[in-house]
């Protein structure tokens, strides 16, 4: 990786929300097709209103099978700049609203938490775990 490419993943804001795609892809197969088809109709849902996209993008990686599912998910949950992510597997089926049901879902999350704090009801941390610990402890 070069350095100046380097410097410009740096330079990236933080966005809302980031689609995390991966999987793999052969230059003569079929494959090659869906993955371009998933990442297509994600930005074209992206693209369809102002505020979409500034608070959503894709984030993908794909090889020839040289990485596991487990070190590509790895990989891109480490190079995403966002507060929330969704890993989608190319051959993932992207209903025709979904970026636009995914934004919605965490705006009511964050309103309710928000809700939570003004009465002044925390989530407890004790081994100041992530919220995402602390609910799947709860649950």
């Amino acid at each position: 990786m070069s350095t100046e490419l380097k410097q410009k993943e740096l330079n990236v804001p933080r966005i809302l929300l980031e689609f995390l795609v991966y999987g793999e892809h052969d230059k003569d197969s079929k494959q090659s097709k869906k993955v371009m088809k998933v990442c297509n109709e994600l930005q074209e849902q992206i693209s369809k209103t102002r505020a979409n996209r500034h608070k959503a993008r894709i984030l993908w990686y794909a090889d020839g099978g040289e990485k596991t599912d487990n070190e590509k998910r790895e990989w891109l949950i480490n190079k995403a700049k966002c507060k929330y992510y969704i890993l989608l597997r190319f051959d993932a089926e992207i209903d025709k609203n979904y970026v636009k049901d995914s934004l919605s879902k965490i705006k009511k999350f964050e309103n309710a938490f928000q809700s939570l704090k003004s009465r002044h009801i925390f989530i407890a941390q004790k081994d100041k775990s992530t919220i995402e610990n602390a609910i799947e402890v709860e649950n």
